[in-house]
């Protein structure tokens, strides 16, 4: 027996919002961090991939480089 579950979408991101179309890319998060985009996005009403533009193009890449992994590990 096959289950097909709908899921309600955020609404889309407009595809010229950037000024360029946007193109399908594959990334791997762990499961802690698939969720907090999950937060992050319905928490903002968009989609995961609208999410993840936004938090590109706001990041402080200095914090980025500066990010300490066992920090991080220690604070969970």
């Amino acid at each position: 027996m096959h289950v097909l579950v709908s899921m309600a979408r955020a609404k889309k991101a407009v595809p010229s919002a950037h000024g360029e179309k946007k193109t399908q890319y594959q990334f791997m998060l762990t499961p802690s961090a698939s969720q907090l985009l999950d937060q992050l996005a319905e928490a903002a009403g968009i989609t995961r991939s609208e999410c993840v533009e936004r938090l590109i193009r706001t990041a402080d890449f200095l914090k980025v480089k500066e990010f300490d992994l066992k920090e991080a590990d220690a604070s969970e």
